[in-house]
């Protein structure tokens, strides 16, 4: 009994190679049209964390830009002094999840999910700090917050100050965490 020679093992191999190889690509087609399939098909009206609330916002009165729906979480007493926390990028109101149960306790917390982020609004016309900080300036009116003391985290350090720039009648104190710089002025 003789072994096979080298070549005719390679050239037995090699279709063998390319069924595979046609079945893995196939396989992998496939379930690309089915996740495109099962995308289109999903439920976008999921459910909110819980505490989250979602309202319509215009950014500014007279804007033709949609309304903008902004997520927020709104937890303490409500005749307590406000503390509104604007996260970083990326990132959300949960980023604030350890420390706002310590500030609960003696502030009126509004934890905001800035345009483009979390449960928020995702398609928008303008990204810019000023344009965020139009968005949550409107939200403070909704709310009937008269005064706020503002942390900004990361990129919610720019739009804390673009607030204070725009409204310093209603911003009592920023607070800057590693605050990131004011992207129109770079």
């Amino acid at each position: 009994m003789t072994a096979p020679s080298p070549t005719s093992t390679r050239s037995a191999t090699r279709p063998q190679q390319r069924v595979r190889l046609r079945a893995v690509a196939l396989a992998y087609l496939a379930l690309l049209a089915l996740s495109y399939v099962a995308w289109g098909l999903r439920d976008d009206a999921r459910a909110l964390p819980p505490g989250v609330s979602i309202v319509p916002i215009r950014a500014a009165p007279g804007d033709t830009a949609p309304e903008v729906a902004l997520a927020y979480r709104d937890t303490g007493p409500r005749d307590a002094p406000v503390l509104l926390l604007l996260h970083g990028s990326p990132g959300g109101l949960d980023d604030f999840a350890a420390l706002s149960p310590h500030w609960e306790r003696r502030r009126r917390v509004l934890a905001v999910d800035l345009p483009g982020f979390g449960d928020s609004e995702h398609d928008l016309h303008d990204y810019s700090s000023r344009f965020h900080a139009d968005v949550v300036a409107r939200l403070l009116e909704r709310l009937e917050v008269p005064t706020a003391d503002v942390l900004g985290f990361s990129m919610g350090g720019p739009v804390a100050l673009e607030l204070a720039s725009a409204n310093p009648a209603r911003v009592r104190s920023v607070t800057l965490l590693a605050a990131t710089g004011v992207q129109e002025l770079e």
